[in-house]
């Protein structure tokens, strides 16, 4: 039987060096001095569905996290935010009654005709606003703000001139105001101005537009012509 003495003992393991590992590792120098990992900013993915935050309920369950500072923040910039566009104008449309005097309603050519003999027709550019028909020479003139004349809508009543509209496709404005006499007291003063349209299907759009700041249109009337101009209407 052999004893202790003769036993031999197997010769040391050599340390290990981590410059000449075959491992991965980097080298204990870049141990040192390399930080935390970098972290990921937020982005998206923070707020998308699939990555919500959880936290813990009264139950211990995790739930997603309501009421995060980005999503109330997100909810507060929507709520502040108005597109200028879709402001709600001075001048709504609740009732027929109320129009928008800066709104122009219609604009284009038509025939005015001459209140008095030969009647002929002249071409004019028409524009309905301000509560007012302006017509001018030209779309040049309206350019320049120099109108051949106002009419004022206020106060007047759509009417159908019939057969004094020496064009067809035609509509009739009646104005009426009282100017004061030179003697004292007033004199009323009435006049109807015919315009007729460059092509039919403009007379109903024309008559809207108009309708649009006159109200009801006014019952036809029909007086004689010699009674007119007895009446001083020309």
């Amino acid at each position: 039987m052999d004893s202790d003495e003769d036993l031999q003992l197997p010769p040391p393991k050599t340390p290990i060096n981590l410059d000449d590992s075959d491992d991965d590792l980097p080298p204990p120098a870049a141990l040192a001095v390399k930080g935390p990992p970098p972290v990921k900013p937020a982005g998206p993915a923070l707020t998308s569905p699939k990555n919500k935050p959880a936290a813990l309920n009264k139950n211990g369950v995790s739930s997603p996290l309501m009421g995060s500072p980005l999503t109330n923040t997100a909810v507060q910039r929507g709520a502040q935010y108005v597109d200028p566009q879709q402001q709600q104008l001075p001048f709504t449309s609740e009732t027929r009654a109320r129009v928008n005097p800066a709104k122009v309603y219609k604009e284009g050519f038509l025939f005015k005709q001459q209140p008095s003999w030969p009647y002929s027709n002249q071409k004019r550019y028409c524009v309905i606003k301000n509560c007012r028909l302006y017509y001018f020479d030209s779309q040049e003139s309206m350019k320049e703000g120099k109108p051949q004349g106002v009419i004022d809508l206020t106060s007047a009543k759509l009417v159908d001139p019939g057969n004094e509209a020496k064009l067809p496709s035609s509509f009739g404005i009646h104005v009426a105001s009282d100017r004061q006499a030179e003697g004292g007291g007033s004199v009323k003063k009435e006049r109807t101005f015919t315009f007729s349209v460059m092509h039919a299907h403009e007379l109903g759009e024309w008559k809207a537009a108009i309708q649009s700041v006159v109200g009801d249109p006014a019952e036809d009337e029909k007086v004689h012509w010699f009674e007119k101009m007895v009446q001083g209407v020309y």
